[in-house]
């Protein structure tokens, strides 16, 4: 008859083995979110690509910097999840087959060798069922805590490498949100120069127009404080006669012949 330790081991060794088969498929879980990260950071690049500084300007290195961070950290955190998921055979019991094959040999075993007459009162068939309940949980008893083991150490590594892609993919999201700060930052303070040129031009358009314009020249003479030219007198020309356009008679003084007659 199996004793109280021997079912007590033999309960907390199967309560370990269904836990750790579960864990297994904790690491398959953990693959959209690691998957939906990845394609967040993707959106959040393609968003801002057009607003990012010059790379060939004084800010690049906050640009560059935080870029190359994020390449490598995602870099290491798929080769992280990938170590994870890799397929290692887990532990398990025996085929159920097998198992029921075990179970009938060692009945047949109790039935071929029964207990003495003195203990036979009890029934022999009692005796052998109980004999190899005891013989099948000890062999279910080492089954549970080889296959605990290997399967532990399993998923004791799967999740250390899921602990350190998880890591790097925090740093990547991390880089990726400098990199959004700094185009930000460059579209915004881009867009407040352009307003400021625009504003300005504005005003120098609106005070031209407003302004008088300049006075109309005045003439020389007047403008340095001279009479009238001297060569006019009379609004006539100095060079022209003062009796020009006057008829005069012949003979008259002064007109051509006017001595003639004398």
């Amino acid at each position: 008859m199996p004793t109280p330790s021997l079912d007590h081991i033999e309960k907390t060794f199967a309560d370990g083995y269904r836990k750790e088969i579960d864990q297994e498929e904790n690491v398959w879980r953990s693959l959209p979110f690691f998957a939906a990260t990845l394609a967040l950071q993707i959106a959040a690049l393609a968003g801002v690509a057009d607003r990012l500084p010059p790379l060939d300007g004084p800010g690049r290195w906050w640009v560059l910097m935080p870029l190359s961070t994020a390449g490598g950290s995602t870099f290491l955190a798929l080769v992280g999840m990938a170590a994870a998921i890799y397929p290692v055979r887990f532990a398990y019991l025996s085929p159920e087959p097998d198992l029921l094959d075990y179970v009938r040999e060692l009945d047949e075993a109790e039935r071929a060798n029964p207990p003495p007459k003195a203990d036979a009162q009890d029934g022999a068939a009692g005796a052998a069922r109980d004999d190899a309940a005891t013989a099948l949980k000890t062999e279910l008893a080492k089954q549970y805590a080889a296959a605990t083991h290997r399967n532990r150490r399993i998923n004791q590594r799967r999740a250390l490498f899921r602990s350190v892609s998880g890591l790097f993919t925090l740093l990547s999201v991390l880089s990726i949100l400098v990199v959004v700060t700094v185009a930000m930052r460059h579209h915004i303070s881009g867009r407040a120069a352009v307003s400021a040129a625009a504003l300005g031009e504005a005003g120098d358009a609106t005070a031209k127009r407003d302004s008088p314009g300049p006075a109309p020249a005045a003439p020389a003479a007047v403008r340095d404080g001279a009479g009238p030219s001297p060569a006019v007198r009379g609004g006539a020309p100095a060079d022209a006669r003062s009796d020009e356009g006057v008829v005069q008679q012949p003979g008259a003084p002064g007109a051509p012949g006017g001595d003639r007659g004398r």
